[in-house]
């Protein structure tokens, strides 16, 4: 989406990434949108290039230090702001990171090629449950302005196809190994879980009426990565 946004400017900039691709949905939106985005490590990034970090903060420990000097971050996700930032925008009250992308848009009264519009759909919507988690009016002033850009049935499939059928060992694992306290459930994955699914099963263990907060831990490596879900306004899954 930034991408896209700063080209209709003449401003060209490639997607970075680090670490793996690891979820099927991620490598199939990838294709099927046809997003050009390359790995750090096939890319020659000098300390001369600028960098945006989307979607997350360097104070984050999922975001990797690359060469390069730091002109801005946008974010959604409750983090310190960055010092010797130029630009920083972190919209904690936001659902989504795709929503701030789509008001660059919306306030410049840009049309929006149809990937990218489909794109920002499935980030607001995977973000927020489909609209049903921290969504804000801006967030919804965003889904309706991509709505006439998108090509929704591509944006529904890719939706609905979100976890293929290695995955429901863990949801086995997650039904069999939960434990729970009133309203509190938790559960540890000693042999690993790639991290973006453990978000999809904190979803799946929420959407039980007793639950209003999953905690999911995972021995991935040398590190325990934790996945949080809540439901209740007056807790803070980030403090």
């Amino acid at each position: 989406g930034l991408q896209t946004y700063l080209l209709t400017y003449d401003i060209e900039s490639k997607i970075i990434y680090c670490g793996d691709i690891q979820r099927d949905a991620l490598k199939t939106m990838i294709e099927r949108l046809n997003i050009e985005i390359s790995h750090n490590e096939d890319v020659k990034i000098t300390k001369n290039d600028n960098i945006i970090i989307v979607d997350g903060c360097k104070s984050s420990n999922n975001v990797t230090n690359l060469p390069g000097f730091e002109i801005a971050v946008i974010d959604h996700h409750i983090v310190p702001h960055p010092d010797e930032v130029p630009f920083v925008q972190i919209d904690e009250e936001l659902g989504s990171c795709s929503t701030i992308i789509t008001h660059y848009f919306m306030d410049d009264e840009l049309s929006i090629p149809e990937n990218c519009a489909t794109a920002l759909t499935v980030g607001i919507s995977r973000d927020t449950d489909l609209l049903t988690r921290k969504v804000t009016d801006k967030d919804i002033e965003a889904f309706h302005y991509l709505h006439k850009f998108s090509d929704t049935q591509t944006s529904n499939s890719l939706l609905r196809n979100n976890i293929q059928l290695s995955d429901f060992e863990f949801f086995n694992e997650s039904i069999k190994s939960l434990k729970t306290d009133n309203s509190i459930a938790w559960c540890y994955y000693e042999n690993g879980c790639d991290t973006n699914l453990m978000g999809i099963l904190g979803d799946f263990i929420l959407s039980a009426q007793e639950i209003d907060f999953s905690i999911l831990f995972a021995q991935n490596g040398d590190s325990i990565s934790i996945s949080i879900r809540n439901e209740r306004q007056e807790w803070s899954a980030a403090q």
